[in-house]
């Protein structure tokens, strides 16, 4: 587009004929055959003008409609007063003060820069959300030595490791060694606590401290906190991943091809359309003295197509009510960011 006014342009004139001189009368007169040439030029430029013009305009919105993640990243924008207003709106009418008592949100449209929050001050507990960090970690240790993913570790016979009872799906056998390829898709899709106790023990030294510091957190803080975050501080994991900050190139894609496995479906993945894939890990911690429960879902939304980051956390009572918010709340904004608005 031009900066001038379009009513100030007459277009016809650009693609008038031009007006050529009367042929001469008499044989010792002779056309003006340079001004002609000049007028023929002036409008050869401007049809060419117009051309190449319109050329890259549609260039430059077929490349935008294309983009994802890897093409177009821009700094986090803050969010449209009214779209923020209306997600406001639908947290309270899903906090009913008893199934459903807290809830928070965190979205990043990664080809925008468009942003989305509710909730932002409220502390979770993260419970297997931060299984993540172990995937992530050994995928990069991966992308330098691809052969590190078929390396075998022997789960120990005995182990203080927070276990599931043996009759559990995917659960690891004492004595027994898996590959780490094996134990990565046993957390990422059954979220085995087993196996993301064997994975993270086994990471070298210093491993999970310098993947946090990429992600902008501190690992000392989020242990002494109790694994305790908001849900943009643990959103970072996601975004910094589309962001090329965190497991990049192949190392990214193993990781959206996991968590695209993952078994959980009732939250997040329950809220898109079935034709849209979906990269989540999902959390759950029940306080044992307590009917507290809280449950949480956070991944990016066609990883490898039009991404989003989106994250919701939820506390209350009934696992129930809290499955059908977070999947409220992703359809919601999936159809502000992704659907063509209805006529």
């Amino acid at each position: 587009m031009t900066d001038c006014p379009t009513e100030t342009l007459d277009w016809r004139l650009l693609f008038a004929r031009p007006q050529l001189p009367p042929r001469p009368t008499t044989p010792n007169q002779k056309p003006p055959r340079g001004r002609n040439l000049r007028m023929w030029a002036i409008a050869l430029a401007a049809l060419v003008g117009l051309a190449i013009g319109f050329l890259l305009g549609r260039l430059t919105l077929s490349d935008r409609s294309k983009a994802g993640a890897h093409a177009v990243l821009r700094a986090p924008s803050p969010p449209q007063p009214d779209t923020q207003a209306q997600l406001h709106g639908l947290a309270n009418h899903l906090i009913d003060g008893d199934h459903v008592t807290q809830l928070s949100v965190y979205a990043e449209d990664l080809s925008t820069g468009a942003t989305l929050s509710e909730g932002a001050d409220t502390v979770y507990r993260g419970a297997s959300l931060w299984k993540v960090p172990t995937i992530l970690a050994w995928l990069e240790a991966a992308n330098a030595d691809p052969t590190l993913l078929s390396r075998p570790l022997a789960f120990p016979t005995s182990t203080e490791n927070d276990r599931e009872p043996a009759n559990t799906p995917g659960h690891l056998n004492p004595g027994q060694r898996y590959a780490v390829q094996d134990l990565l898709t046993r957390v990422a899709v059954q979220s085995r606590n087993d196996a993301n106790w064997l994975l993270k023990t086994s990471l070298p030294d210093g491993a999970m401290a310098l993947l946090y510091r990429r992600a902008n957190l501190d690992l000392a803080q989020v242990q002494a906190a109790d694994f305790q975050s908001t849900v943009e501080q643990y959103a970072r994991f996601f975004t910094a991943t589309m962001h090329g900050q965190l497991c990049s190139g192949s190392c990214a894609h193993r990781f959206w091809d996991l968590l695209e496995q993952a078994e959980y479906k009732y939250g997040l993945r329950n809220g898109i359309p079935a034709d849209v894939s979906v990269a989540h890990k999902f959390g759950i911690r029940q306080d044992p003295h307590a009917r507290e429960v809280q449950l949480h879902d956070c991944g990016v939304v066609d990883p490898t197509g039009k991404p989003y980051v989106l994250c919701v956390m939820t506390q209350g009572t009934d696992q129930a009510h809290q499955a059908l918010a977070l999947s409220t709340v992703a359809r919601w904004v999936h159809s502000q960011w992704r659907e063509a608005p209805r006529q």
